[in-house]
């Protein structure tokens, strides 16, 4: 982004963008996570009955993910309300106990098989196992699934 010294807007712009983006690097604790996460079972799954502001959160990353590994387009549909809810994506924030997101990842179905579009963990807490303590649940949850491939071609584990 080109910031223009002593231009308001640009500076405004600057400043919005810097707040979006520490959002996702070094994120605070959101309190609706935190509540979340002890009133509902599985309290990191966005679906279609997750609220539109979990939706938004995965969204972010979905974005950040695109950036980061420069995607042509965001593989995760932006919802401005309820009905926009596109039901063959299911998402999963990770989130720690106190409500901290630290990633998310996005599952489609497509062809009658689940499809695992992409994983984005902020930097700070990659290695640490995010993933891999929610591994076993996502097998339990959609099988044998898929995982798409940089070329957009979904290949299996062996």
């Amino acid at each position: 982004m080109h910031q223009t010294k002593g231009d308001p807007q640009s500076n405004a712009n600057h400043r919005s963008e810097h707040q979006r983006v520490t959002r996702l690097l070094a994120p605070r604790p959101e309190p609706r996570m935190k509540i979340r996460l002890k009133q509902v079972t599985d309290g990191e799954r966005v679906d279609v009955n997750a609220p539109v502001w979990m939706h938004r959160e995965v969204y972010g990353r979905a974005l950040r993910f695109k950036r980061d590994f420069g995607y042509d387009f965001v593989q995760w549909p932006f919802v401005r309300k309820g009905s926009d809810i596109d039901p063959s994506w299911v998402g999963h924030s990770f989130a720690t106990s106190e409500g901290v997101i630290d990633g998310a990842c996005a599952f489609r179905y497509e062809d009658r098989e689940w499809v695992l579009g992409w994983v984005w963990v902020r930097p700070e807490r990659r290695r640490s196992a995010v993933l891999s303590e929610r591994w076993p649940a996502f097998v339990e949850k959609y099988g044998d699934f898929w995982i798409r491939t940089r070329c957009l071609k979904p290949c299996r584990l062996l």
